[in-house]
């Protein structure tokens, strides 16, 4: 059974905001504040939205306490809560029907709260923090690591209940689909630390491994599509396999300018039988077909916010920004898998 959640990445917005002069980086917020006119990102992926809520991680770095936890109303632009948090975020928080998991810059303070604030734990991270996850079998979270793999904490009080992709560095963060988890990255020998080149899936529920292929180093990011899981890997290339039968759909062309290299920063998104691959440090956009992996149209990063190809949007904000000008963030309309994350997009306007 799948337990739908909600999740909302908000891309950075920190070129513009460290370089003008009237960025104020301590702005703090109390419960009641009106928080529209004086809203700051802090630069960090670190906003998650949900049932017209804006979950959002101040990012002060002058002192622990600094750093605030907010729940905004975007409807009445009021401060629903504010929570002070160990550290700031450069993930997004997990957003559930009745809990929140938000998780530190560096892993060093992990907490789990109800929909009001409350603190319900808070744990470290095992290892070196990369990144987190919610198993929507359970609600668990998957806490992702540089050089050792995912750990799941448990929902109830953050005790590590599993371990998945040891000493596998640069693995991927794993999806979920029906009772399957698939990770890449991933190798049998556990006992150094090394790059791993298998994508895995097995059967949460006992365990065992139903089948794994060969795909290379670094196939990030995983993104599970109806019953489908896609990857980017050395090419770029994009390639889907079917998660129940392991069998391989196909796999693209090479999708950047730089034939033979790793993607920096690959993104993907779904839209009506269409995949819409973008790189968001080298630029460069590629449409292809769901279905064959064919390429239907090549462009600039720049074309996929232009064309607004994205999505709908149900709110606006007008940010101030330098220069007289404004970034209008766009947010969109309700989701329920932790495979469509990244769907929204800033568009610098002019006034």
């Amino acid at each position: 059974m799948r337990i739908p959640f909600l999740v909302i990445v908000i891309f950075s917005l920190a070129a513009c905001h460290l370089l003008t002069s009237d960025y104020t980086p301590d702005i703090r917020y109390a419960k009641g504040d009106q928080w529209v006119k004086t809203f700051r990102s802090g630069g960090y992926l670190d906003a998650a939205y949900a049932n017209d809520k804006l979950y959002y991680g101040s990012s002060e770095f002058s002192s622990d306490s600094g750093n605030l936890f907010y729940c905004l109303d975007l409807k009445t632009g009021i401060v629903d809560w504010a929570v002070h948090v160990r550290q700031w975020a450069s993930s997004p928080p997990i957003v559930g029907d009745s809990f929140i998991y938000f998780s530190g810059f560096t892993g060093s303070n992990i907490y789990r709260f109800d929909k009001t604030g409350n603190k319900i734990w808070e744990q470290d991270a095992p290892d070196v923090f990369a990144g987190h996850t919610l198993n929507p079998l359970n609600n668990n979270l998957i806490v992702h690591t540089v050089t050792d793999g995912s750990y799941e904490l448990a929902f109830m009080d953050g005790a590590v209940v599993n371990h998945f992709a040891k000493t596998s560095m640069g693995s991927s963060m794993p999806v979920f689909y029906e009772q399957y988890m698939v990770q890449g990255g991933v190798k049998e020998d556990t006992t150094i630390v090394a790059h791993g080149t298998l994508l895995r899936c097995i059967d949460y529920t006992n365990g065992k491994t139903v089948w794994e292929h060969e795909v290379g180093e670094k196939p990030d990011p995983l993104m599970e599509h109806e019953g489908k899981v896609y990857l980017i890997s050395k090419g770029p290339v994009m390639q889907a396999f079917d998660i129940k039968t392991g069998a391989k759909l196909w796999q693209s062309d090479t999708l950047g300018r730089l034939a033979g290299s790793y993607p920096t920063s690959p993104r993907m998104e779904f839209d009506q039988g269409k995949i819409i691959y973008y790189d968001i440090d080298m630029k460069d956009m590629r449409i292809l077909d769901e279905t064959t992996g064919k390429v239907l149209t090549k462009g600039n990063y720049q074309d996929v916010l232009k064309q607004h190809l994205m999505l709908p949007v149900n709110h606006f904000y007008r940010i101030p920004a330098d220069g007289g000008s404004y970034y209008t963030v766009r947010v969109t309309d309700s989701l329920d898998s932790p495979s469509k994350m990244y769907r929204i997009f800033v568009n610098k306007e002019k006034r």
